[in-house]
C-alpha cells in the first residue's frame, strides 16, 4: 500500500518529480541507448537498441556489482543478448530487478551491465556521460540499497515482527506489533554535522556497511542525488524518495522531509529553491510557527540563528525571517553545493580507481555553469580553483596514491581517500595567482576521465625538509617540513609516498591566510606542500597540505630576496 501511495503522490507533485526537464543544465530528454525489454515471461528478455530520439518510459536500476562472476553485455554476446537473454545466467538482484519492473506494469529496465557494452571504449565513454538524463528521466530508480552484491538480490527476507497479544483489565483483548528499532540517520549527510570529519567518516561508514551499504558505493552516490524518483529496497523496509518527499514504510522518515540529501537532489533536477513557500508546506511551517513561536524568537534575519533542523526548510525560514534565502542571500552557492557533494563522494567505494570522475560526470554535467563556474578541471571549477586545491584527506587510511594516471596532484581526484575543503569563510586572503589552469580529457567527455593537467601559479616558495616522527605513546607517525629553523606539522595525501620522500627537500606555497585579526589582518596560514621534479626548477607535484601555520614573518616581506615571487606549475 506504501508504494501506490508514494508512486500517487509523485504523479500529484508532477512539476517536482515526474520527470521535469532539467532546463537549466541543459540535459533535457537524451534517451539511452538501450534497454532491456523484460515483457511478462523470462523468455520475453532481451536486448533493445533505441534508435528513436525518445526512450519509452522505463525503470532504472542502481544497485553494487560486488565480487560475484555476472553476465554482461560485450561486443562477442551482443547479437545473442539482442535475441534473447537467459534468465538462469542473471545474477539475483537483476532478477529481482526485472520482477518489480513487472509488477509495476512497465515494460523496459535500464542495468549498466547489459545496456553498456563492457570493455568496448567508445560505448564506455559515451553512456556513462549520459547517466545524468538515465537516470533523471526514468520514471522511477530501483535501488538494491540493502545488498552489496549482485548475487544478494533485491527483495530478501525481513526479520519476524514481534506479535504480542494483550488482554486488557476491561477484559478487552488486542495485539500490538514490534520490531526492532531502526536507525534512519544515514539518509540524511548532514546530520553528523556537530562532529568532526574525521568523525563522521567513521560514522558514515560504519551505518552504510551495516545498514545500506549500496550507500558506501560512488556510483550509487551519483544515481541518487540525479534520480527524481527512488524505491530503496533495505534489509527491513522500503525506502522512498522524490523530488517532493522523503518516507518509509515505519513513518520515522515522514519526520524529516527537508534533508541536505533531498535539497541537493533538487538543486540537481533544477527545482527553483523556493518550492516549499510555493506549496502546502508553506501552512505547515505557519503551523509549526503557532505552536512553537519561532518567528518571535528571531531578532534579525539571519538564517545561521534558526535550530539547526530548520535551516535546510524554505517555509519554516520564510516564516522565521520574513524572507527567502535568496533574498537574505543565503543560500548556498554553487560551489559550496559542489564542494559538499565531492566531500561526501570522496568517502564512496569504488571497484575502479579510474572512475574517480567518470563516477562524478553526471553530478558534473548538472553543476556545469561557464558563466558562474569556468571550466571543469578534474573535479574542480576554475572560477573557484584556489579554494579548491586547499583540500587535506580527513581519514586515517595509510593508503599509497593509485597506480595509473587518475588526475594532476593538485586534484582530490588524484587520492582515493576521504576529504574536506577549508570552509569558504575561512580562505578570506588569499596568497598565489592563478596564471594558466588546464586538463586534458581522456576521450570526449568534457567531465569524465583526464589524461594530463596542470596549474601554474604565482606566489611565494619556501624549501624545506621533510621529517617524520613516530610517537611511542600511541605509535603514530607524523610529519613535519623543517625550515628556517622552524618544523611544521603537514597533513600527507598519501603516506608510503612522503615516507619514501622523508629527508629529502620539500616545499611550502603560501596559499592563503585565515584572516583572525580584522585589524591586523593576522592569521592562520596554508600552503601545499610540493615535491620538484627532476631535471627542472619550476614543475612540482603536491604530497600534502600545511594547515595553521604561525611563521607568518616567513613571507612578510614582499621584496626579500630570499623569498621573491616565483612562477611554478604543478602537474
Amino acid at each position: 500500500m506504501e508504494l501506490v501511495w508514494w508512486i500517487s503522490s509523485g504523479r500529484d507533485g508532477e512539476f517536482l518529480c515526474g520527470g521535469m526537464l532539467r532546463s537549466r543544465q541543459g540535459l533535457g530528454r537524451r534517451p539511452p541507448k538501450r534497454l532491456v525489454y523484460v515483457g511478462t515471461a523470462n523468455d520475453d528478455l532481451r536486448l533493445v537498441e533505441l534508435g528513436e530520439p525518445s526512450a519509452p518510459p522505463y525503470i532504472a536500476l542502481s544497485y553494487s556489482w560486488g565480487l560475484t562472476k555476472r553476465l554482461t553485455c560485450t561486443r562477442d554476446n551482443y547479437k545473442q543478448l539482442r535475441t534473447g537473454i537467459p534468465w538462469s545466467e542473471l545474477p539475483r538482484t537483476l532478477q529481482d530487478a526485472i520482477s518489480i519492473t513487472r509488477r509495476l506494469a512497465m515494460a523496459y529496465l535500464w542495468v549498466d551491465a547489459l545496456c553498456i557494452v563492457q570493455g568496448d571504449l567508445t560505448d564506455w565513454q559515451s553512456e556513462p556521460a549520459n547517466m545524468a538524463s538515465i537516470y533523471a528521466n526514468a520514471y522511477l530508480t530501483v535501488s538494491a540499497t540493502g545488498s552489496s552484491d549482485c548475487d544478494d538480490g533485491i527483495l530478501s527476507k525481513r526479520a519476524h515482527t514481534l506479535k504480542v497479544d494483550i488482554t486488557e483489565v476491561s477484559g478487552a483483548q488486542s495485539t500490538v506489533y514490534a520490531r526492532k528499532k531502526l536507525n534512519h540517520n544515514v539518509w540524511n549527510w548532514g546530520e553528523s554535522i556537530i562532529f568532526s570529519q574525521t568523525a563522521r567518516n567513521y560514522i558514515d561508514r560504519f551505518r552504510a556497511t551495516k545498514s545500506v551499504p549500496v550507500m558506501r558505493r560512488g556510483w550509487c552516490f551519483q544515481e541518487r542525488i540525479l534520480s527524481g524518483r527512488i524505491l530503496h529496497y533495505t534489509k527491513e523496509e522500503m525506502v522512498w524518495e522524490c523530488l517532493g518527499m522523503t518516507s518509509c514504510e515505519c513513518g520515522t522518515l515522514d519526520r524529516f522531509a527537508w534533508t541536505s540529501t533531498l535539497r541537493e537532489r533538487r538543486y540537481a533536477a533544477g527545482v527553483p529553491s523556493d518550492v516549499e513557500i510555493r506549496c502546502n508546506k508553506l501552512e505547515q511551517a505557519r503551523s509549526l510557527d503557532r505552536r512553537m513561536g519561532i518567528s518571535r524568537m528571531q531578532t534579525a534575519p539571519r538564517m545561521d540563528r534558526l535550530p539547526s533542523f530548520m535551516q535546510l526548510d524554505e517555509a519554516l525560514i520564510y516564516v522565521a525571517t520574513g524572507t527567502t534565502t535568496e533574498e537574505a542571500g543565503l543560500r548556498p552557492s554553487m560551489q559550496q553545493r559542489w564542494f559538499g557533494l565531492v566531500q561526501q563522494y570522496s568517502q564512496k567505494r569504488l571497484t575502479n580507481a579510474t572512475d574517480a570522475l567518470p563516477a562524478l560526470s553526471g553530478l558534473a554535467q548538472c553543476w556545469a555553469d561557464p558563466n558562474n563556474l569556468g571550466p571543469y578541471l578534474a573535479g574542480l571549477w576554475h572560477k573557484d580553483i584556489l579554494r579548491g586545491l586547499l583540500w587535506a584527506c580527513t581519514d586515517d587510511l595509510d593508503v599509497a596514491r593509485p597506480q595509473g594516471y587518475l588526475a594532476p596532484s593538485w586534484s582530490w581526484a588524484s587520492v582515493r581517500r576521504a576529504i574536506d575543503f577549508t570552509p569558504a569563510q575561512k580562505a578570506a586572503l588569499y596568497r598565489i595567482e592563478v596564471l594558466d589552469a588546464v586538463c586534458r580529457p581522456a576521450g570526449a567527455h568534457p567531465y569524465g576521465e583526464v589524461e594530463s593537467g596542470h596549474i601554474k601559479l604565482k606566489g611565494r616558495l619556501r624549501e624545506g625538509v621533510l621529517e617524520a616522527e613516530t610517537h611511542p605513546a600511541n605509535e603514530t607517525l607524523t610529519f613535519g617540513l623543517y625550515t628556517n629553523g622552524y618544523s611544521g606539522r603537514i597533513m600527507p595525501d598519501c603516506v608510503p609516498e612522503c615516507l619514501r620522500l622523508v629527508g629529502s627537500p620539500a616545499y611550502f606555497l603560501w596559499c592563503c591566510t585565515d584572516i583572525i585579526n580584522q585589524e591586523t589582518m593576522e592569521g592562520s596560514e596554508r600552503g601545499l606542500v610540493l615535491r620538484k621534479h627532476e631535471n627542472s626548477n619550476d614543475t612540482f607535484s603536491r604530497i600534502g597540505i600545511r594547515e595553521h601555520c604561525q611563521e607568518t614573518d616567513w613571507f612578510e616581506s614582499s621584496d626579500r630576496e630570499s623569498d621573491p615571487l616565483v612562477q611554478i606549475t604543478i602537474v
